[in-house]
């Protein structure tokens, strides 16, 4: 970056919530940008094949060499920008999406019983109580001040207050939290109540349990023969947004999850895996994991740092621009994915 570069103020790209108040001159203000730049900062990132470096054609031939010898190529996808579903969108590659248990909870469950939800801006101007429900710090670091929500840590429902947080909640919890809140014993006085679900709030053994009865609980205190008029919703941030709006778009399908038998096909992963993931044949993008997770490794430069694109943030609703600010000859995800066509 040069001196000019600096001073700007930049759309995050790290996480869902996108923040649009990053200044680059300032000390990172959340520990996802700080890593993250710091890895940028580093230096140029190698291509690899196996355990040696390789210049990115030497690497692409390799990748090629892998796709051809598949049937089927499925591209594994955690987080997305628009330029990235729209190139995805366009390729002839079978999509997989890697997320949560939990998201994929509230995908299923939304799919059984349906929900109520609104805008992040919306629960920060009138909300009246907000619950968050999982950790927020490896996730989504500035949620609570984006939100504008009161820090108050509780671990029990029966401390909820009209700003809480349930930073480990299960499916216990959370049935508390529903039989509680039948009875009148919270929020009995609030209008408008919001719950905002990390990604990461469950384990994949209560994930399914958990939502249902929390979308159950939202809908439930949404009911008109209900005595009491309240509104409630029930907000995710997903940081797969702008992939399931491009999707909705083009061809209106829904986006399946990765399953165990997908591995028995080439695979490429975009970004660097998650705790607990296997191994895909290629990495386009993030970290380089090593010859154990990624046969080879292709960099890619970053939207938002290195090269302009769009994201849709996290709750679905607002598009947000990323600028340049450094240049870079390193292929974007999109050129990578443009040339599997």
């Amino acid at each position: 970056m040069n001196d000019s570069e600096i001073g700007l103020r930049i759309v995050c790209p790290f996480c869902p919530l996108h923040c649009d108040d990053v200044q680059i001159s300032e000390p990172p203000k959340c520990s996802i940008l700080e890593s993250e730049l710091a890895r940028l900062n580093f230096g140029s990132v190698q291509a690899r094949v196996g355990n040696q470096s390789r210049t990115l054609d030497e690497a692409w031939v390799a990748a090629k060499a892998i796709i051809s010898k598949s049937e089927k190529v499925l591209l594994l996808v955690r987080s997305a920008t628009l330029g990235q579903a729209k190139a995805i969108a366009g390729s002839r590659v079978t999509v997989a999406t890697e997320t949560t248990p939990t998201l994929i909870a509230v995908s299923k469950a939304i799919a059984r019983c349906g929900t109520v939800t609104a805008t992040l801006a919306d629960i920060k101007q009138h909300a009246d109580a907000i619950v968050v429900l999982g950790d927020i710090d490896s996730s989504v670091p500035r949620l609570m001040k984006n939100g504008g929500i009161g820090f108050q840590p509780v671990k029990t429902t029966s401390q909820a207050g009209s700003r809480c947080h349930l930073p480990k909640p299960d499916a216990d919890s959370i049935a508390k939290l529903a039989t509680d809140i039948r009875q009148g014993k919270l929020f009995a006085g609030d209008a408008y109540i919001a719950f905002i679900l990390v990604s990461n709030a469950f384990d994949a053994s209560q994930a399914d349990v958990a939502v249902e009865l929390l979308i159950k609980t939202v809908i439930w205190m949404n009911s008109a023969d209900r005595p009491t008029h309240q509104r409630a919703v029930l907000l995710s941030l997903d940081p797969l947004a702008s992939l399931r709006c491009t999707s909705a778009w083009t061809d209106g399908k829904r986006l399946s999850e990765v399953k165990e038998s997908d591995f028995d096909h080439a695979t490429i992963r975009i970004g660097k895996p998650t705790a607990n993931q296997p191994a895909a044949d290629i990495q386009i993008g993030g970290t380089d994991p090593g010859p154990k997770q990624a046969k080879v490794y292709l960099p890619a430069s970053t939207p938002g740092i290195d090269h302009i694109d769009a994201v849709i943030r996290g709750d679905s609703t607002v598009t947000l621009p990323l600028g340049k600010i450094q240049a870079s000859t390193t292929p974007s995800v999109a050129d990578w994915i443009a040339k599997l066509s």
